[in-house]
This record gives structure tokens, sequence and C-alpha cells, in this order.
């Protein structure tokens, strides 16, 4: 604790900018597909990139485009430059890791007053910034990152004692933003507004005049970027709305009961992190009706729990403010309990600390390396066997391949040429034969240790060249 008191945020803000720009090389791929098929993929076409886009979302216009709005002229500028599209993707990610630090910056300085004192002041900072998960999330190409990064933005301009006629625009069209990025988000700010007039009464000249016109605007820019994305007028709230829960599309994904996210916490975020965010969340039941991120984040929290299916990314917008919650459990007096509570908190950093190298280095998609290393090779025939059902493996992101590759599916006659699999049992074409390993997901000297025959189970991403 200590160390605590003699850190300050600029340090810690320098580090963690520093830690951004460099994790967003090793980071590369995806947490969710979702992030390159509808965010990256849809800026490639409007950049000349790829030469079309087939899925079902984009024929349903469900998809707002305000996002590869965004990144289309930083594409149009990398194609300029013949950027490979692995080093385009890279610098989306890098843009993507540099808004979302800034955006927390400003947050952490904006509520510093809330904070007793330094030490859980420096907490609330650790925790957005070197969080393993929200550091993994603040470099990411997705939604949900740009969404919650202008929600942050509006936070940081709304919560000020007695906000500016500027800050009531600029936060109210952030917050437009936001929605039209990803509109499950407007929730978030739904409730902020009307804290903001009920609560912190800002007046009805303020709410009306400025605040409300504002998002308004935010909502009409990214009309404007659904029609020209799509080539024709739409709304894509109310085509998410009635593809996903009027025709209840979105359950053909999965669906799981309430408690879910409960479950998932401490699957995926540790035990460590999960009791935090639910401490965050159970001093949230226990606040004042008034407190303003109540307001927020309850509205949010309580539709995605009703929501058949659920994802725990679709949570992340309201998890800055959870811990600004949570960490205001680590206050500067002293109390019975607090050796314990250094203890926990001391087992969180540690446990924190291996995760977070893990996670700085490990890509968030494995198999993109698969698709450089064809890239970089200049590989233009690769093939394939299919499985007991009929199926080959597929390279199903058009960005990152050359348009000549050609996909062959072999009878097992050939003995010659670039051969793709993605499963061990495979590999046994290839034993005794003048056959190398090019490319693997795994390194070769693991498959030595397939106790239980745990490889089989396994997705492995192999490229092979036979002579």
């Amino acid at each position: 604790m200590e160390v605590l008191k003699r850190l300050n945020d600029k340090s810690l803000f320098i580090l963690s900018l520093l830690m951004t720009i460099v994790g967003s090389y090793f980071s590369y791929g995806f947490l969710h597909p979702d992030e390159q098929y509808y965010a990256i993929d849809f800026a490639a076409f409007k950049a000349g990139l790829i030469p079309e886009i087939t899925t079902w979302e984009y024929s349903t216009k469900l998809r707002p485009w305000l996002l590869p709005a965004i990144f289309t002229p930083f594409l149009k500028l990398f194609k300029l430059m013949d950027f490979s599209p692995f080093t385009m993707a890279w610098m989306l990610r890098l843009i993507s890791g540099i808004f979302s630090w800034w955006a927390l910056v400003r947050l952490n300085k904006k509520l510093k007053d809330h904070f007793p004192g330094s030490i859980s002041y420096n907490i609330f900072v650790f925790f957005t910034h070197f969080s393993f998960f929200c550091f993994f999330m603040q470099l990411r190409t997705s939604s949900e990152n740009w969404s919650t990064a202008f929600l942050v933005f509006a936070f940081s301009l709304l919560l000020r004692k007695a906000p500016y006629l500027n800050d009531f625009i600029f936060g109210g069209l952030f917050l437009g933003l936001a929605f039209s990025i990803r509109h499950q988000t407007g929730l978030i700010a739904l409730g902020f507004g009307l804290w903001l007039l009920i609560v912190k009464q800002i007046g009805f000249k303020n709410w009306f005049g400025f605040f409300v016109p504002s998002i308004l605007a935010g909502v009409l820019i990214g009309i404007g970027a659904d029609w020209w994305g799509y080539g024709e007028l739409t709304f894509t709230p109310w085509n998410y709305i009635y593809q996903n829960l009027v025709l209840d599309k979105i359950s053909q994904f999965g669906t799981s009961p309430f408690y879910a996210y409960f479950i998932w916490l401490f699957k995926t975020l540790t035990p460590f992190w999960a009791i935090i965010i639910l401490i965050g969340f159970i001093r949230l039941l226990m606040q004042e009706a008034t407190n303003w991120v109540v307001w927020s984040v309850f509205p949010f929290i309580l539709v995605h729990f009703f929501i058949g299916h659920k994802e725990l990314r679709f949570l992340y917008p309201v998890v800055p403010f959870l811990l600004y919650s949570g960490a205001q459990f680590f206050p500067e007096r002293k109390l019975s309990f607090e050796p314990l509570r250094r203890y926990f908190y001391l087992g969180t950093v540690y446990l924190n600390m291996i995760l977070f190298v893990y996670l700085f280095f490990k890509p968030a998609y494995t198999p993109l390396g698969f698709y450089k290393y064809l890239y970089d090779n200049d590989i233009r025939e690769i093939r394939v066997f299919k499985n007991k059902q009929g199926q080959v493996p597929t390279l199903e992101m058009p960005f990152y391949k050359k348009e000549d590759l050609n996909v062959v599916i072999d009878s097992g006659l050939a003995k010659t040429g670039y051969f793709f699999t993605t499963k061990y049992a495979e590999l046994d074409y290839f034993t005794g034969g003048n056959c190398e390993t090019l490319y693997s997901t795994y390194p070769e000297w693991l498959f030595q240790f397939n106790y239980f025959g745990w490889l089989k189970r396994s997705s492995i991403w192999i490229l092979t060249k036979c002579q």
C-alpha cells in the first residue's frame, strides 16, 4: 500500500500508454469474429480491399456503419502506403487502443475528487488501465470498445460539478455516437440523461435545448453513416430489434440463464476480479437512489439479464463504472479487516500481472498467424481434406488473403504441394513421406505430450509441404 501512496497518476498513465502501443502489435486477431467481419471488413469493402460482403447481417441491414466509416479513411491511406493487411489491422488496433486510453485517462482525472486519498484513487487507475481484461478490450477494434470510449468521454464532461455549455453539447454528441456504434449503449445514455435532468437538475433549458439535440445529432451522424454504407436510407436500430428480438434470430446463437454472467465472471476474469466487480455491483445496490452510477448502469444490466443470448463482452460498457465503484472498497482509513483486504488486493495484483503478461504477448486469435504465413511466403495454392461429415477447413477472412489463393479439395492421392489441416489425426497422412511442417499454431515439441489424447480434441492449424 505504501507504493500506491508514492505513485502519481501521470506515471501510471505514461506506462499504460507505452503498454498500449507495444501491446497493439502482439494482440493481433479478435476476441469475437464480429470485430473482424462487421468493423474491419465493412471498412475494407468501402476501401476496395475486399470485393464483396456476403453476411446475412449485411443483407438485413442491421449492422451500424459508423465504426467502419471511422476506419475507412485510415484503410484508404494505408492502401496508398502499400501496407499489408496485417499492418493495416495493427494500425487500427493502435488507433483503437490510444483512443480508449485517452478516454479512460479523462475519466480517471474527472473522478479523482471522488476518492478520499491517493491510495484508493491509484487503485482505480490500476483497475481501469492494468486489469488484464480492460487492457485486452482496449486493443480491440470492436464496437464494444469504441462505444465504451465515447461513453467515457461523455461522462468525463458531464460529471463536472457545474457543466459548461460545451459539455452539454459535446457530452450529448458523444452519447449519440456511442449509441450509433453500439445501439445497446442507448440504455446507459438514457439512464444517465434522466439522472442529469431529475437528480443533478441541470435545467430544462440545458437538457432540452443543448443536451438532447446533441444526442440526436450523434444519432443522425450514425444514420448518415448507415445510408452511406448500405447505399439507401435505413434505420439500423429498428432493423437490429426486428431481426434479433422480434424474429428472435439472436437465440439461434445460443441462450443462457440470467445468472450466466455471474458464472462467466468467475471463470473468465478469475475469482479476484469477479469479486471486485461484484463488490462494485453490490455497492450500487446499497447506494442512494440518486447515485449517477446506479441510474446509468442498472437499466443496461437488467435488460441484458433478460435477453436470452448472452456474452460477457456485452457488459464491457459498464465495466469502468463498476470498477470505479469497486475501487472505493479500498478506502484510506483503517478497518478491522484491513489485513484481509490488503492480502486480497495483493493477490489480485500478482495474479493479474501473470495474466497481463500472458495476454500482452498472446495473439487474440492465433490462427491469424497462419494467414500471415501464407501471405508473407506468397503461397498461392493449398490442399485440404474432407472430414467424415464431408466438411473441409476454410479460410473465411478475405481481408487477409491474396485474391488468387486457391484452395483445392484433395482426394488423398496427391503427394506434393502445400497441405492445410486443422485436425491432429490428419497428420498421419504426412508421416514417413518427404514432408515438412512449415507452420503450426502449436509448437511441434508439444505434440510429444499428447496425454489423454487432448490433441485430437484441439483445433490445430498446420501447413505442411510435401515434395
